[in-house]
C-alpha cells in the first residue's frame, strides 16, 4: 500500500486507489503546526476508547491492527484470502491471529494480484474454506468485544486501512452477517496520512511511502513484504516509531 508524493496517488499494494489532493499541499502545509499534528493524530490513536467486557469500572483502548491480503482490489468482486491481525488492549498484545482462506469465489481472481502476494491458485484451493475461517475470526471478536454494547468495539488499525477495512465488512457480508460494524468503531488509526503530514512539514524526509520504503527508511524490520502477519507486525511497530516523532 503506496502513495507517490507529491502527487498523492494513494494506492494499495496491488494499484491505484485513492484522489488526487496536491492543490491541497500548500495550505496543508501553512497551517499544520508541530501541536496541531499532534492533535490530528491523537484524533485517531486516541479515539474514545472501549468498555471491556465484564470491565464496567474500568475503561480499556482496544486495537485490531490488521492487514489483509486479496484477489484483486474490488472488495465485492474479490476476495480476502489472508487475513493477520493483533489484538492489542491497553497497550498490551493480548493474541495475534492468522489464517488464509479460499475465496468466496473463483470468478474474479486477477493475476496481478496473483503475482504481489505470490499465491497460486493450486496453493489457493488447499487452504481451509472460507466460511470456516469466518467462524473462527468471529468467535476472536466475541472473545473481546461484547457486540451488544455500541462502545465496547475494536479501534481498526492498518496501513492505508480503509482498504483492509472494506473487504472485511464485505467479508462478513459475503457470510451473511451485514454487522462487522457492531466489532469496528468508525475511528481508524492509520500511519499513513501522519507520515505524510510529517513529510510535509520537513520532520521527515521520505523517499516513498510504501510500507517495505517507510520502514527501510525508519529502521523497522519487515521480514516478508506482502504477508498479512509480516506487514501488520511492521505497521504496529511503524506506528509506535511515529509517537516518538509526536512528543
Amino acid at each position: 500500500m503506496w502513495c507517490s508524493y507529491p502527487q498523492l496517488n494513494f494506492r494499495s499494494t496491488l494499484g491505484v486507489k485513492g484522489s488526487r489532493i496536491t492543490t491541497l499541499l500548500p495550505l496543508i502545509s501553512s497551517v499544520l503546526t508541530h501541536s496541531k499534528l499532534n492533535k490530528i493524530f491523537d484524533s485517531h490513536w486516541g479515539a474514545k476508547p472501549s468498555v471491556g467486557v465484564g470491565n464496567k469500572k474500568g475503561i480499556m483502548k482496544k486495537i485490531f491492527y490488521f492487514d489483509v491480503e486479496t484477489t484483486g482490489l474490488d472488495c465485492i468482486k474479490n476476495d480476502i484470502i489472508q487475513l493477520a491481525g493483533i489484538i492489542e488492549i491497553d497497550g498490551e498484545i493480548k493474541e495475534e491471529i492468522e489464517f488464509k482462506c479460499q475465496p468466496t469465489s473463483y470468478e474474479n481472481i486477477s493475476q496481478e494480484a496473483l503475482n504481489v502476494h505470490g499465491f497460486n491458485l493450486d496453493t489457493i484451493k488447499g487452504f481451509p474454506d472460507h466460511k470456516e475461517c469466518y467462524d473462527y475470526l468471529l468467535t476472536i471478536f466475541d472473545k473481546y468485544i461484547n457486540k451488544y454494547d455500541k462502545q465496547d468495539k475494536f479501534i481498526p488499525a492498518g496501513y492505508n486501512v480503509n482498504f483492509d477495512v472494506g473487504f472485511l465488512f464485505e467479508y462478513f457480508k459475503k457470510h451473511g452477517n451485514p454487522y462487522c460494524g457492531a466489532y469496528l468503531d468508525y475511528h481508524k488509526l492509520d500511519p499513513m496520512p501522519v507520515l505524510l503530514m510529517l513529510d510535509l512539514k520537513g520532520t521527515l524526509k521520505l523517499k516513498g511511502f510504501k510500507l517495505t520504503e517507510v520502514c527501510d527508511q525508519l529502521g523497522i524490520k519487515l521480514d516478508k513484504a506482502h504477508d498479512a502477519l509480516s506487514d501488520i507486525r511492521s505497521t504496529r511497530e511503524l506506528c509506535k516509531k511515529i509517537l516518538e516523532y509526536l512528543k
